[in-house]
This record gives structure tokens, C-alpha cells and sequence, in this order.
């Protein structure tokens, strides 16, 4: 196989779980830890764009996804009133015609897949300390016992221990000025893709996640600094933020939204970029840990899958110093997802500033462009 046999990956979010499928599939052995008592399955939906499809289908997993969520036909931007501002229609037969689905389910299925290609996981633990040397990595983990792994990968998110443990304080988390509201909804017949309505300084939307099922969201700045609201209030006020829009946006609002519901998500929006490098030696950093994004153009987790895709597909291949291979993959990753990120971080800016001339759509519609590049399939042929 080469210089890496056996690795190391803490956190068993989205990054955590593609990256540990990805490295069983081409023959390295991984260990799997997660701080949580059992697998967090936490949360709403998520949407699964162009290039998150190409690399679940490099993992073998885009049927299942296709399945258990909900391949979107007719997507578009609307003013706030439900004007339509433009509109995608997605061939059915294209390939690469984006997804929504569940974070439930899609977590089942990776964790699934993770363990169906060789992954030893182990719950409530993490790292403690980490010691390296030329050729290991020797790890203390939160229970006391200990480990000799080839490569450790921090997938531990936005607050990852393994950054703060190998790089510092900085960078840090930072508050982008922005709130997300989420809550699932049934299905409105109407909604077959992704619906974006923008308000001045705002966004709401809907995104099908399953047949049934659909989730509906809102980004904003906190009302009066208001960065926390009891929970009994929570639809109460939700309900209230929305009450400015039109189109199926109204519809959620006087329909579901009235009624009893999940658990509706209020929570500030954080943002991080770990640059020039993700590695130290023998540890490196993936996903949110390394490059915590705004939801406004749906990468965050694209890019975390991206990431471990890439990187096992680089160690697959045999040959080289690891070094040699983590410097391709930054080669490969900073910049894209640095990209994605910033124009992100851009429409939440413009949102803040509640700018009226800004080319939300065009941004939006650019990036998505560019994902559609090829970014892993060169190392497929290799392998």
C-alpha cells in the first residue's frame, strides 16, 4: 500500500464518515472516534449539489442517497414578495442534478458504508494529546489508552481538539453576523428543488428532502442582538420573521408552520478557513475543521466529502512520501474550497450590509459552474 496502513479519523460527522469509506474502499485501515455517547443524527436536511453527487457516486453511495431522499426537478430565485427571479429545470436523466435529503438518514448511510468497508468505531472518546515522529503518530486518547497510527485526521469540526491541539487558537471560529432558522415541514407538491426568496438584508427557502418531506430555512441578522430565544417561543417568532414573505414561503408559514412541528434550529453562523496548510507532519485537517462555511451556496459539506475522497485517492496510489501527498492534496483542496468559501461568506456580507445591488444570483450561479469541474476523477484512472 505504501507509507500509510493505518490511520486515525476523530469525528464521525459528514467529513469524518466519507473520509474513513473512502480509505477502507482502497485497503488502508481506519480507526474512528467520536466525543458524542452515540452518532449524532442531529438536524434537518441538507442539499447535495453537482459536485457532492460525483463524489458519493465515487463512494458507491448514490443510489442509496437518490432513494432515501429527493432528486430535484425545478429549482429558482424569487424576491420576497414570490416574484420569480430565474429558474434551473433539472433533467431527470442528468447525473448530476442535485439532492436533498435528510441529515438523519444520510448519516445512517454513511456510517453504515463506513463500517461495511472495515471501519473500527468507538464512541464517547477523543484525543487528549497528540506526539509525533518522523514515522508515526502516537495518540493519548480521553479514556486513557493509547495509539500508533500512520496518519491522524482531524474531521472534528468547526471547534476541532485536533486543530487546537496541532495548530493553536488561530485561526478561530468567527460570528459572520448572521442567524439560521431550520425546521422540517412536509412536503409542499410544488416544492421539487431548491426555492430561494431574497429580502433585503435576508434569505428564506425550501429544500425537498424526501417525497414527504421538506425543510424550510431563514437567514438573517439577530433582531436587536438577539443571539438567543427561549424554545417555547421558538415557532411563535419564526413564524413572525416570515411574515414579510410571499410564495410558498407564506404557504409554509400559514400551513405547517402553524402547527405543531420538530424541533425548529436557531443558531448563529460561524465561519473558518485554516490556510496556507491543513497539516502538521503526520496529522491533517479536513471538512468543517479546516473549512467552516455559510450554508448560502450549500459546499460546506460537498467540500468535507471532497476532501477525504481526494485524499484517499492520493494515498491510494502508493509510491510517495507522505509529505509529498499531503502537499498535492492542499495542491488540490485549499484553493477550491477557499473559493467556495469566500463567495459564501460574500453573500452573507452583502446580506448584512442589506445591499440592493448586489448579483446574488450570479455569484451563486457561478460557483455552482465551477464545482462542475473536474476536481478527483484523474486519480480514479489510477487507481
Amino acid at each position: 500500500m505504501g507509507e500509510v496502513e493505518r490511520v486515525l479519523v476523530v469525528g464521525a460527522g459528514i467529513a469524518g464518515l466519507s473520509a474513513s469509506t473512502a480509505l477502507g474502499q482502497v485497503g488502508i485501515g481506519v480507526d474512528l472516534v467520536e466525543i458524542q455517547p452515540a452518532p449524532s443524527s442531529d438536524g434537518t436536511g441538507i442539499q447535495q449539489p453537482g459536485n457532492a453527487i460525483r463524489a458519493f457516486k465515487a463512494l458507491g453511495l448514490l443510489d442509496q442517497l437518490r432513494e432515501q431522499g429527493y432528486r430535484f426537478k425545478r429549482s429558482g430565485f424569487c424576491d420576497a414578495a414570490g416574484n420569480v427571479l430565474s429558474t434551473t429545470t433539472h433533467d431527470p436523466h442528468e447525473e448530476l442534478a442535485g439532492n436533498g435529503i435528510a441529515r438523519p438518514r444520510l448519516h445512517d448511510i454513511l456510517a453504515k458504508a463506513a463500517l461495511d468497508n472495515g471501519t473500527i468505531f468507538r464512541t464517547a472518546l477523543t484525543v487528549d494529546a497528540l506526539e509525533q515522529t518522523p514515522d508515526r503518530v502516537e495518540v493519548l486518547f480521553s479514556d486513557g489508552t493509547s495509539g500508533s497510527y500512520d496518519l491522524v485526521i482531524g474531521a472534528d469540526g468547526i471547534n476541532s481538539k485536533v486543530r487546537h491541539l496541532v495548530f493553536g487558537d488561530e485561526p478561530s471560529p468567527r460570528f459572520t453576523g448572521e442567524m439560521v432558522w431550520r425546521c422540517n415541514v412536509p412536503r409542499l407538491p410544488s416544492v421539487e428543488g431548491t426555492w430561494i426568496y431574497m429580502a433585503i438584508g435576508a434569505r428564506a427557502g425550501v429544500i425537498p428532502i424526501a417525497d414527504d418531506l421538506m425543510y424550510v430555512f431563514l437567514i438573517e441578522s439577530p433582531r436587536d442582538g438577539e443571539m438567543r430565544i427561549a424554545d417555547e417561543h421558538l415557532a411563535e417568532v419564526f413564524r413572525d420573521r416570515l411574515a414579510g414573505y410571499g410564495g410558498i414561503i407564506a404557504q409554509v408559514r400559514d400551513g405547517p408552520l402553524s402547527e405543531p412541528q420538530p424541533p425548529i434550529l436557531h443558531r448563529p453562523l460561524e465561519s473558518l478557513m485554516l490556510t496556507p496548510d491543513w497539516y502538521r507532519g503526520r496529522v491533517v485537517i479536513i471538512g468543517d475543521a479546516a473549512h467552516a462555511m455559510t450554508p448560502h451556496l450549500g459546499q460546506g459539506a460537498a467540500q468535507a466529502v471532497e476532501d477525504g475522497l481526494v485524499l484517499s485517492r492520493l494515498l491510494a496510489r502508493g509510491g510517495q512520501r507522505l509529505a509529498v501527498v499531503l502537499e498535492e492534496f492542499m495542491a488540490r483542496r485549499h484553493d477550491r474550497c477557499k473559493e467556495a468559501l469566500e463567495n459564501s461568506l460574500q453573500l452573507g456580507q452583502w446580506e448584512v450590509e442589506r445591499r440592493t445591488d448586489a448579483d446574488f444570483v450570479g455569484v451563486a450561479n457561478r460557483v455552482w459552474e465551477l464545482n462542475r469541474q473536474p476536481f478527483f476523477e484523474d486519480l480514479e484512472q489510477v487507481r
